[in-house]
């Protein structure tokens, strides 16, 4: 595999197990599903059920054991994603379509479990937050 494949296939594998824990997880998963079947339908639904399985293990998961998850299941779409990218390199503009949509969304996520939030306030104004179920008002 050329190395702009190769980079592709990490990419796309990167952003596919960072997506594993968003909301947009059903967008990715259904626009990869789709891609295998035009190309491959006979494995289209072996890969919804590793997709499916890959979801449920990482968002299943915390701390060290969900980081050790994440880079195995990483590297296995790499390498999954990459002979598909071997085999048919025409659809490279097409998987990197698919994870542009959701950059945007990665960017924004921030570390899975965790929230940032930020609030300006002036005058007598008050502001109240609320972040994984702990309220602070002051």
């Amino acid at each position: 595999m050329d190395s702009e494949l190769a980079l592709i296939a990490s990419t796309a594998s990167t952003s596919l197990i960072q997506l594993a824990v968003t909301d947009s997880w059903n967008s990715a998963k259904v626009s990869l599903i789709r891609l295998w079947e035009r190309i491959y339908p006979d494995r289209a639904s072996v890969v919804a059920t590793d997709l499916e399985d890959t979801q449920r293990e990482i968002a299943g998961s915390s701390g060290d054991s969900r980081r050790t998850l994440e880079e195995g299941a990483r590297m296995e779409w790499q390498a999954r994603i990459g002979r598909l990218l071997t085999s048919h390199p025409e659809v490279a503009e097409e998987i990197q379509a698919i994870f542009v949509e959701f950059e945007s969304i990665l960017s924004t996520e921030g570390t899975p479990g965790s929230i940032a939030l930020n609030a300006t306030s002036s005058g007598s104004s008050r502001i109240y937050q609320l972040g994984q179920g702990t309220q602070r008002n002051g």
